[in-house]
């Protein structure tokens, strides 16, 4: 009995060690989840604030009903929603996979510069199609395309996130190019910015979509901050 104790007394340290180090394991992966899901909670208001402003944009624009037929939803308020969210999931997407460049360099300046670029393509009509062959939200040339990308469907580009996942990357392929000005004259057909016009107009909408986007980023910040603060006197 005597040297049962004995060698038990012995890998006492040993266990405490054992039993220590999984604490810090567990608090550390608690500590972790919890930050995940903090930081999960926060792109998902992000994410919908994106969408009721967007919504609200495409809202106040006259929208022929052959425009949304395809969209999904039973009500002409379910389709502008559905709109939205795919708009605004694209944008996501794509800044996530090409990252900032100037001057589209946050999440919210690459969705106004969409929002900007959709109204004054199609007026935000996902079955637009121009006498020569553009087509959808971003009016993408579907017969230029069509000939480097043999996969690429006139069907895929009618649907609205397919069509700003593929317009935008076009679009941010030519700013990086060229820069801003020349890049949206590229995209827009004109290689050689004749028509300055066009630029002008989609500039003032960008400008005007990136300062209501960046005062609704500031707040939803400044909200996260406070939460914070609460939850920490909470404790």
């Amino acid at each position: 009995m005597l040297l049962v104790f004995v060698r038990f007394s012995s890998l006492l340290p040993t266990v405490v060690s054992l039993f220590a180090g999984v604490a810090l394991v567990l608090c550390g992966l608690f500590l972790h989840c919890g930050a995940v899901f903090a930081q999960g909670e926060a792109d998902r208001l992000r994410f919908e604030t994106e969408v009721r402003y967007v919504r609200g944009v495409i809202a106040h624009r006259y929208l022929p009903a052959r425009c949304l037929r395809a969209t999904p939803g039973r009500t002409k308020e379910a389709k502008i929603d559905r709109l939205a969210r795919d708009i605004v999931r694209a944008v996501w997407e794509v800044f996530t996979y090409a990252g900032p460049i100037k001057p589209v360099e946050r999440p919210e300046s690459l969705l106004a510069l969409v929002l900007a670029v959709a109204e004054k393509e199609s007026d935000f009509c996902p079955t637009a199609t121009s006498r020569r062959g553009a087509v959808g939200l971003m009016q993408v040339n579907y017969p230029y395309w069509r000939k480097r990308y043999r996969t690429l469907s006139v069907e895929t580009l009618y649907r609205p996130y397919h069509n700003v996942l593929f317009g935008t990357g076009v679009l941010l392929d030519s700013i990086k190019r060229k820069g801003l000005v020349r890049g949206l004259c590229e995209y827009h057909g004109d290689r050689h910015c004749r028509r300055l016009s066009y630029v002008e107009e989609v500039l003032v909408r960008f400008l005007e979509h990136e300062r209501n986007l960046a005062r609704l980023a500031s707040l939803l910040d400044l909200i996260a901050t406070e939460s914070g603060r609460v939850g920490r006197r909470g404790r």
